[in-house]
């Protein structure tokens, strides 16, 4: 192999390693599949004023309402009632059937380190309603503090 096609292959790597090495992860997804299940979405480690979104795919044959209510997040270390959003608004989309939505918000400026367990919830048009508690990490890079265990 020549010396040139070797550097390239050495850029590419060192370029993917940068760019998975920070651990935020501001994007998951949410499948909803048939019966109305919940997968469990990656856990998510965001930083204050920053976005973060939830990709819902509807793998099922019928509309589902997906929702999430800040006012269910719950902090991980001391069980209080806290949510990191900057508005209290409940997230919410219509994904019809074989389709995609999206729930986009930030997280509030000056969020300091913390772990938090929320609901995620989906409804179909029968009045079934399925719930799924997943995890969201806020982490201050600034703080030197890390990420929250």
């Amino acid at each position: 192999m020549s010396k040139k096609k070797r550097q390239s292959k050495r850029r590419k790597r060192s370029s993917r390693a940068a760019g998975t090495s920070t651990g935020f992860h501001i994007l998951t997804t949410i499948v909803v599949g048939s019966g109305n299940t919940i997968s469990d979405p990656t856990p998510l480690v965001c930083i204050p004023g920053a976005c973060v979104v939830w990709l819902v795919r509807n793998q099922d044959i019928v509309a589902h309402d997906v929702s999430i209510d800040p006012a269910d997040f719950k902090r991980k270390d001391n069980g209080n009632r806290e949510h990191p959003f900057p508005k209290k608004d409940v997230l919410t989309v219509h994904v019809d059937p074989d389709d995609y939505g999206l729930l986009i918000t930030s997280i509030k400026k000056g969020a300091k380190n913390a772990g938090y367990k929320y609901s995620v919830r989906s409804s179909n048009g029968n009045g079934t309603t399925n719930v799924l508690d997943p995890d969201l990490e806020v982490v201050d890079p600034g703080s030197g503090d890390g990420l929250v265990g």
